[in-house]
Formats: structure tokens, sequence, C-alpha cells
């Protein structure tokens, strides 16, 4: 019995760096109109107070289109988790409406591992096909507007938004002509077969979570 005993606690240490490695996962965890971390539909900046602790929840403001500013919080700023999170209620600062972050190396990651620098080959992997991007070089280039009925669409189908918003960058080294820059630039639709832009595969450098 002692020996069962001995046996089952080495057991249960060996289980505690799994553990710890889950709930750390779990801790940055995004699922796309469901949460961010603890933050869900229903929280308010003072309960990211609570949560994450006063030092690192900061009060913020944009300048929205109409020239006016608007209450936003940020969470973790000057760190490679910082979220930027505007509020549905900005004046009560409660219930998110979008969660930004944009950082190298931020440990968030959704439910199916899409993260800051994931690759556009790896989004049509885990996607299971195509989706279609915005051209390059202009204030939305390299967004993603649809994921074309994609395993990352939204599973609402009542709802046309997306829930998971991704924006592509190409690194300077990859080298393009005059033609293949054109073709990839400017206010268009492009789908992500296209030639150029595999042989480009952009990563992922900001990534928006939508309510």
């Amino acid at each position: 019995m002692k020996n069962k005993k001995i046996i089952y606690c080495l057991f249960l240490l060996s289980m505690l760096p799994l553990l710890s490695i889950s709930q750390d996962s779990l801790k940055w965890l995004c699922i796309p109109g469901v949460q961010v971390g603890q933050i869900k539909a229903n929280t308010s900046e003072q309960d990211l107070i609570e949560i994450y602790g006063k030092a690192n929840v900061v009060r913020d403001s944009f300048l929205e289109g109409e020239g006016e500013y608007v209450n936003e919080t940020i969470l973790f700023p000057n760190t490679k988790n910082e979220l930027q999170i505007i509020w549905k209620d900005a004046e009560n600062l409660k219930s998110p409406y979008v969660i930004t972050y944009r950082k190298p190396n931020a440990d968030w990651k959704t439910d199916n591992n899409i993260c800051i620098g994931t690759t556009l080959k790896e989004l049509e992997r885990i996607n299971g096909k195509e989706f279609i991007i915005l051209g390059f070089g202009w204030d939305y280039g390299g967004t993603i507007i649809d994921w074309n009925g994609g395993k990352i669409a939204k599973t609402n189908k009542l709802a046309s938004e997306l829930d998971l918003i991704a924006r592509l960058s190409y690194s300077d080294k990859v080298k393009l002509n005059d033609s293949e820059l054109e073709e990839i630039s400017g206010d268009k639709e492009i789908k992500t077969s296209n030639k150029i832009l595999q042989k480009m595969n952009p990563k992922i450098y900001e990534i928006i979570i939508v309510f």
C-alpha cells in the first residue's frame, strides 16, 4: 500500500510540467467571437483590473473618423502581449467590440493555432482552401476579407462579419518585378492561390478578434 502511494505521488509530480504547459497555453488562448484569454463578451475594464492587476491595464483613447476621441483600454502595455481593446460601450468601458494584437512573438494564439507570424500557406492549410485578401500598398493592404467558406470562417451563419481578421505583410527579401508588384498592389481583391502571393508567402503581422 505504501509503495502504491509513493508511485501515485511520483505520477502526480511527473504530470505537473504538463499541467503547467496546458494552463499557460489557455492563458493566451483566443477563440474568435468568444474570448481572448480571460476576456469575454461581457467583460469590462474593471474586470480586467481585477483579473490582470491595475498595473497591466491602461486607459487610452483613439481618434474616430468623425474627429472625436473614443475611450479604449490597453492590456499589458509595452510588452509583446499588448492588447488594444475597443469597447461596444465606450463610455462605460464594457463589452469588447474588437481586440487587436500586433507585437512580434506575442503568445496569443487562436484555437486553431493562428498567431503573429503565421504564413499565408499555413493559413490555407488550416482553412482547407484558398481565401481572399486585399492588395498591398495602401491603408488596408494585406487584409484578409473573406475566408471563402473555409474552416476559419465564422461558424455563426447568420452573421456576415468576420470574427477573425488578419493582416499580412511580406519581407523586403522577396523580389518582385514591376508587373508582379502591380498585380498584387492596390484596392483590389486577390485570391491566395495567385502565383505571386504563393511566391511571396506573406505572414500575419496583426490579428483582430471581433465580438
